[in-house]
């Protein structure tokens, strides 16, 4: 080979891996959380300035009566479990989680739970979760994707407790699930329809 041919790989060689050192630098930089201004140079945010997302249940804030249970129905606050149902799981340390039992006097209606994450994107990464964590135990049910509320559901058909109802529901930002008897399905489903 000439010495001209050697130097212009060489020099080729150097402008690309150059090049596309800039370019990965760039997007990672923008991908930690900065952003360009109206002049197109990159800014750092300030992490101080960067506003917490702000966390709240709204399962608390409904009427359950005005969903057709009977007279005096209302939650009564429960520390989360660590499964949902008690056997999906879930891995994120980040989401704000709920846990309500619905009773009517002394009897029971059924369970609630509310996943808050800070993004759709998470809630995503939640209810995809959930639904894998029901596909790894095919002894204990199987997933049913209905996809009939919020942005996504599936029921969970457990194989020992035929009667209950075990079904999970995406929403924007969180996920719902919801476990009761069978009795009270009209009565849930008019809620899932208000789930956002």
């Amino acid at each position: 080979m000439h010495k001209f041919t050697i130097f212009t790989i060489i020099f080729s060689a150097v402008v690309i891996i150059t090049v596309s050192e800039l370019v990965v630098s760039d997007y990672l930089d923008r991908k930690a959380g900065g952003q360009e201004n109206e002049e197109g140079v990159f800014v750092e945010e300030d992490p101080e300035q960067v506003e917490d997302v702000e966390y709240f249940s709204t399962l608390d804030s409904y009427d359950y009566m005005s969903f057709g249970f009977p007279e005096g129905s209302e939650l009564k606050s429960k520390n989360f479990p660590d499964k949902v149902f008690q056997f999906l799981g879930y891995n994120d340390e980040s989401a704000e989680s709920y846990y309500w039992e619905l009773f009517s006097g002394e009897e029971y209606l059924g369970s609630l739970y509310e996943i808050v994450c800070a993004d759709p994107t998470e809630a995503f990464t939640v209810y995809t979760d959930l639904k894998q964590s029901g596909m790894d135990q095919p002894s204990a049910g199987t997933i049913n994707e209905v996809n009939n509320y919020g942005e996504a559901s599936f029921y969970f058909n457990d194989t020992v407790k035929t009667t209950d109802i075990f079904i999970i529901v995406l929403g924007e930002n969180r996920v719902f699930a919801f476990n009761y008897a069978s009795a009270y399905h009209n009565n849930f489903k008019e809620l899932f329809s208000s789930l956002k």
